[in-house]
């Protein structure tokens, strides 16, 4: 299986992207700018088809067109990974939901580490969008891009993180 990658300018900084035949299969932060820029795919193979996709929803969402990614993904994650990827991905733009509560939708606020744990295993963040998912408090926390990443594209949804209560789902 062949893997492409593309590094992406974006509002959160460059972004390293993945796409195999499947789909997507990974998004990851940089936290330094790229070394050398890669040229955008060119070609018609079902990888470069998949990046050139997501490279243009991320425009989208970035300029504010796009609220909800229509994308294949090639996400690689245990069955638990995957049960918490699919409620990641029923929140809804600009609203937010807490580890507590997605742990209650599996089964138990016993599970809130372990949906911590894959909610930070998360290969495609933004696409499956783990940044909505904050503290019991409302706080903002755990996020591989880093907070400041998070709280960027909670404002580009347009949720209010100065006001007494955010936007809980």
């Amino acid at each position: 299986m062949s893997v492409i990658s593309h590094l992406l300018a974006t509002p959160v900084g460059a972004l390293e992207l993945e796409a195999t035949e499947n789909g997507l299969l990974r998004l990851a932060f940089l936290n330094r700018a790229p070394s050398s820029p890669r040229a955008a795919p060119r070609g018609d193979s079902d990888a470069e088809v998949h990046m050139r996709a997501t490279r243009r929803q991320l425009g989208e969402y970035f300029k504010g067109e796009r609220k909800r990614f229509q994308l294949q993904l090639d996400l690689r994650g245990t069955d638990f990974e995957w049960q918490v990827w699919e409620i990641l991905l029923t929140i809804p733009y600009g609203k937010t939901r807490t580890y507590g509560e997605l742990a209650r939708d599996l089964g138990g606020v016993e599970l809130s580490r372990a949906v911590g744990g894959a909610v930070g295993s998360n290969p495609v963040a933004i696409i499956v969008p783990c940044h909505r998912v904050i503290g019991a408090d409302g706080s903002l926390t755990g996020f591989g891009g880093g907070l400041p990443r998070k709280e960027k594209l909670l404002r580009l949804e347009g949720v209010d993180l100065d006001g007494p209560q955010m936007a809980l789902f």
